[in-house]
């Protein structure tokens, strides 16, 4: 018996008829490549400052401020590059999600 399969990525759908029996309605593994994808982010290399006394001088205190200001900004600037890598790969999904769905339209019998 042939069942249907969707799900949605963002605005695409990707839909994929399959022979699979009717009690069977798990789907196989990811790809390796989706189920490593995590694994392979790298770490943000920012250094957290070590706290100070509340009796620190002044100079320390700036010096303290600084290294907080700076940790801040690294890890900033790290989530802004994983967010660019997020839209970079959902919108590589769809595209591919899209392929899918041109492919198959062509396959459909014109009206």
């Amino acid at each position: 018996m042939k069942k249907i399969i969707s799900f949605t990525i963002s605005t695409a759908c990707l839909v994929f008829v399959c022979n699979a029996p009717a009690q069977d309605s798990k789907l196989t593994a990811a790809p390796p490549a989706m189920t490593t994808a995590a694994a392979n982010l790298p770490k943000h290399s920012c250094t957290q400052p070590e706290p100070i006394s509340k009796l620190a001088s002044d100079r320390q205190q700036k010096q303290f401020t600084k290294e907080v200001n700076t940790y801040r900004d690294c890890l900033v600037g790290y989530e802004k590059e994983m967010r660019a890598r997020a839209i970079q790969n959902r919108d590589a999904a769809n595209a591919a999600v899209q392929e899918f769905n041109d492919f198959a339209n062509s396959l459909m019998p014109k009206k």
